[in-house]
C-alpha cells in the first residue's frame, strides 16, 4: 500500500538487521516517483556544482595568483555548515521539508546564475565569488538535512538502504563527469562559459523539484515529547543505539579516514612515491573508481545493522593501514581503490541505519548532526593529518588515519557484539542481550 499525505509517518523500532530483496530492489526504489525526482535534482545539481567549484577555482587564481585565496573560498562555502548545521536540520523539522529544500536550493542556483552573468559581462570580482560561495553554504545548511530526511519520508523503510546507495552513486557519478565536462570546457570555452553552464544546471536542478507532488509526500506526526531543539535531538541520538555507535564511529572515520585529498596528494610528492600531477590525478582517479563501485555494491546489500556499520569501521581502518605498507605505485593505486569502496560502504550503511533508526518527526536534526561531524571531522582532520605526514612522513599519516577508525571500531565491537544479530543464523550464534530502542 502507498503512503499518501494524510498516512501519519510510522515510530520506529528496535532494527537490528533490515532485509532487501538485491537486485529488483534498485529497479522498485526508482520506482517511486517523488523519489526519482529527488534522485534527478541531486544528480544534475551535483554536476552543476563539480562544474562551478573547478570553473571558480580557476578564476580565482586567475584572478589573484594565489593558491591561498582558492581555500579561502572553500573555508567560506563550508564555514556555514559548522557554525548552524545543527540548527539547519531543525527547519525540516519545524517546516515542510520539500518547502525547505525549494527554498534553499533556488537561493544556491540564483547564485550561480549571478556569477555566469557577472563572468559573461566580464565584470567578476573576487569578493562576488566568496559572497556566492558563502551563500551556497548557508542554503546548504538548510537543504542537506531537509533532503536526507525527505529521501527516508517518501521511500519505503524497506528500500531506504538502496536508495541511499543509489544517491552516493549519483554523487560520485555526477563528480566524475563534472570534473570532466568542466575540464573539456575551460580548455575549449573558458571559465565564463563553464559557469553558464554549471548555471543551466542549477536551474534544472531546481526545476525538478517542482515534479514532486505535496499530496504524495507522507505527512509527519509532531511528537510534542521528543522536543523542538538541537540539545533534544542530542539526547534522543545518545539514547539509541543504533544512532549513538553509527555517528561514534563517524567521528573518528570522517575526522581521521576521510583525509584521502591531503595523503594523496603527499604521495605524489617526495614524501611519498614522486608522481608528481599526474601521479595526483592518477590517485584522484582511483579514488573515485573505489568510491563509485562502493556505492554500487551498497545498493545490492541485503543486510545493514550495528554489526554491518562496525565491521565497515574495522575493515576500511585496515585498509588505510594497509596502504601504509605499499611500496610499490601500482600496489599503492590497487589499495586506493579498496578504501575507497571500503569508506563509501560504511558511510553508505552508517547513514542507512541512522535514518531507519531515527522517529521521523526528529530526522532532520539528526540529519543535521550527520552532515555536521562529517564537516567538522574533515576540516580538522585535513589540518591533522597534514601535520603528521609533514613531520613523520607518509606512512605514519595513513598508519594513524587508518589505525584510529580501526581502534575505534575494535573498542565499538566490544561494547556491542552482545547485540548483534547479523550474524545469529549463520554461524548459529545467540545474542545474550538485545539492546534496547526508544522511538
Amino acid at each position: 500500500m502507498s503512503m499518501t499525505r494524510d498516512t501519519p509517518m510510522p515510530d520506529t523500532s528496535p532494527i537490528p538487521v533490515i532485509v532487501q530483496r538485491g537486485r529488483k530492489d534498485v529497479r522498485a526504489t526508482l520506482a517511486v516517483r517523488s523519489f526519482r525526482w529527488v534522485f534527478l535534482s541531486m544528480l544534475v545539481g551535483s554536476i552543476g556544482a563539480w562544474v562551478s567549484r573547478i570553473a571558480l577555482d580557476w578564476l580565482i587564481l586567475e584572478l589573484t595568483g594565489s593558491v591561498a585565496a582558492v581555500g579561502l573560498a572553500v573555508t567560506f562555502q563550508f564555514a556555514p555548515i559548522l557554525l548552524f548545521g545543527l540548527w539547519g536540520g531543525s527547519l525540516s523539522d519545524r517546516f515542510p521539508r520539500l518547502r525547505v529544500i525549494r527554498i534553499a536550493n533556488g537561493t544556491a542556483a540564483a547564485g550561480v546564475v549571478a556569477l555566469a552573468v557577472l563572468a559573461q559581462c566580464d565584470a567578476l570580482m573576487l569578493w562576488h565569488i566568496y559572497g556566492a560561495a558563502a551563500l551556497g553554504g548557508l542554503a546548504a545548511v538548510a537543504e542537506g538535512p531537509a533532503r536526507s530526511a525527505l529521501i527516508a519520508q517518501v521511500v519505503p523503510r524497506e528500500r531506504l538502504q538502496t536508495a541511499i546507495g543509489i544517491n552516493a552513486a549519483a554523487f560520485h557519478t555526477a563528480s566524475l563527469g563534472g570534473v570532466s565536462a568542466s575540464g573539456a570546457v575551460l580548455i575549449l570555452f573558458g571559465a565564463p562559459w563553464a559557469l553558464t553552464i554549471s548555471a543551466v544546471l542549477a536551474v534544472l536542478s531546481f526545476a525538478a523539484l517542482t515534479g514532486l507532488r505535496t499530496a504524495e509526500i507522507p505527512r509527519l506526526v509532531r511528537l510534542p515529547e521528543l522536543g523542538t531543539g538541537v540539545a533534544a535531538a542530542a539526547r534522543y541520538a545518545w539514547r539509541k543505539p543504533g544512532i549513538r555507535w553509527p555517528l561514534v564511529l563517524l567521528t573518528f572515520v570522517a575526522t581521521f579516514g576521510m583525509t584521502q585529498n591531503v595523503l594523496f596528494a603527499a604521495a605524489a610528492r617526495d614524501v611519498g612515491f614522486g608522481t608528481g600531477p599526474g601521479g595526483y590525478s592518477l590517485y584522484m582517479a582511483a579514488g573515485a573508481f573505489g568510491a563509485l563501485l562502493g556505492a554500487i555494491l551498497s545498493t545490492r546489500r541485503r543486510t545493514v545493522g550495528v554489526a554491518i556499520v562496525v565491521t565497515g569501521a574495522v575493515l576500511f581502518g585496515a585498509a588505510m593501514v594497509g596502504a601504509a605498507f605499499a611500496q610499490v605505485d601500482a600496489v599503492f593505486v590497487l589499495c586506493v581503490v579498496v578504501l575507497s569502496l571500503l569508506r563509501v560502504m560504511f558511510a553508505t550503511s552508517a547513514e542507512a541505519l541512522v535514518q531507519l533508526s531515527t522517529n521521523p518527526a526528529i530526522r532532520g536534526r539528526v540529519s543535521g548532526l550527520y552532515l555536521v561531524i562529517v564537516a567538522a571531522g574533515q576540516t580538522g582532520g585535513a589540518v591533522l593529518i597534514g601535520a603528521i605526514v609533514q613531520t613523520w612522513g607518509l606512512q605514519a599519516g595513513f598508519a594513524v588515519a587508518g589505525g584510529v577508525p580501526f581502534l575505534a571500531g575494535c573498542v565499538v565491537l566490544v561494547l556491542t557484539v552482545r547485540t548483534w544479530d547479523v550474524w545469529v543464523r549463520r554461524f548459529g550464534l545467540r545474542p545474550r542481550r538485545r539492546a534496547r530502542e526508544v522511538s
